[in-house]
């Protein structure tokens, strides 16, 4: 716990000296936990809960493209277990609005070695708390391909640095 208040403390803090927001060149540090409901072939099969680090640089004004990493625990028949952790690489387009922005964004993520590639498409609210720092609250979907059939609904809050 405490490691995790130093984190956020140190996220924050640097992202409180950075004046820079969703401009070209722009990098963000950003860290979401999220608890998610899981669906097999369209049956409930439990719970997980996932913290995800992830990056980003502006390659345009209000285009990121970004790169994420993901550590997973899953509930099934009332035990936790920590799964494989994945991998991503995507990009999000940032919209500001008064109070911060929204963004929608998309992702191929890598799932370990024990299961496929998915996609995940997602959208989301940034509030600010500062000049280049935000709130996250955010909704994905996860998809799975090929024979990958599981799908992944998660709503999600965290912190985002933008410098």
């Amino acid at each position: 716990m405490t490691r995790s208040l130093t984190i956020i403390l140190t996220v924050c803090t640097f992202g409180a000296v950075a004046s820079a927001q969703f401009n070209t060149n722009s990098k963000n540090i950003a860290g979401n936990v999220s608890w998610n409901k899981t669906f097999y072939d369209g049956q409930d099969i439990g719970t997980l809960f996932i913290m995800s680090p992830s990056i980003g640089y502006f390659v345009k004004d209000g285009l990121a493209l970004t790169a994420s990493a993901s550590l997973t625990a899953f509930r099934y028949e009332a035990q936790w277990q920590i799964d494989d952790g994945n991998l991503g690489v995507g990009a999000k387009y940032f919209y500001e609005v008064d109070r911060g922005a929204v963004y929608g964004g998309g992702s191929f993520n890598f799932n370990g070695f024990r299961s496929p590639r998915s996609v995940l498409i997602e959208l989301g609210f940034l509030l600010g708390l500062n000049k280049s720092v935000f709130l996250d609250c955010g909704l994905d979907y996860s998809m799975g391909l090929g024979d990958n059939k599981l799908s992944t609904l998660s709503l999600g809050v965290g912190i985002a640095s933008f410098f």
